[in-house]
């Protein structure tokens, strides 16, 4: 068995450079046509402005006042995916005619903070049905937020302000297009290596029986002719 020399297998592989780079483009093309064969999606989004009332906590150490505060606004996410907000909206949805339940609601949603604002994003192919959802969950969790702070479960300095409602999204989004093609690159990359090194052994392998003076198969065909 011959000696394996990274270089030199490299310097092998590299002749057929033209395979691996068409099998790369034909991965990164087809990741492209599947996610363009899945239906368009559309995306709804509602804001939460939440605040704290400065006013109530001075009495906290500096040094905990921003951790204590991080605490208190996460509290806004974890009303949001409640179980009794998700099964709430959904039957808010149905009396609407619209077929969701719990698990879907959680699948094709996202909340994100950015700073002082909480964004509730849903996800459709009917972005009228997008919207819709967006604003019953944002309203819904905004009367869950109110009835968790007069209850106590959340501390008084926390601010809840309505909810922005959401816009009928005009244009779909394009999540996962681009991790498609680079998966479609990287596996047609590692195909074309593959298809690389067979074609530089089958060449090899001719060209030695070819120096030793053994005739090729269509050599040997058109002498058997």
């Amino acid at each position: 068995m011959s000696e394996f020399i990274l270089l030199e297998q490299f310097n092998r592989i590299i002749k057929a450079w033209w395979l691996i780079v068409v099998a790369a483009i034909l991965g990164g093309a087809a990741g492209y046509v599947f996610h363009r064969s899945h239906p368009p999606v559309y995306e709804a989004t509602a804001t939460f402005f939440v605040s704290i009332d400065a006013s109530q906590t001075q009495e906290l150490p500096k040094d905990l006042y921003q951790y204590d505060e991080d605490i208190a606004l996460a509290v806004t996410q974890a009303v949001i995916l409640s179980p009794s907000v998700l099964e709430n909206v959904t039957l808010a949805a149905h009396e609407q005619g619209i077929q969701v339940d719990p698990n879907g609601l959680f699948n094709n949603s996202a909340v994100e903070r950015k700073h002082a604002f909480w964004e509730l994003r849903y996800r459709d192919p009917d972005p009228s049905r997008a919207q819709t959802i967006a604003n019953l969950w944002a309203e819904i969790a905004y009367q869950q937020m109110v009835a968790w702070k007069e209850s106590g479960q959340i501390v008084n300095y926390v601010i809840f302000n309505p909810p922005i409602p959401a816009v009928t999204p005009e244009q779909p989004v394009l999540y996962g297009r681009n991790q498609l093609m680079l998966a479609g690159c990287l596996s047609g990359l590692v195909a074309g290596i593959l298809l690389a090194e067979v074609w530089v052994r089958v060449g090899m392998h001719f060209s030695s029986k070819a120096s030793a003076g053994l005739p090729a198969p269509a050599a040997r065909r058109r002498a058997e002719d």
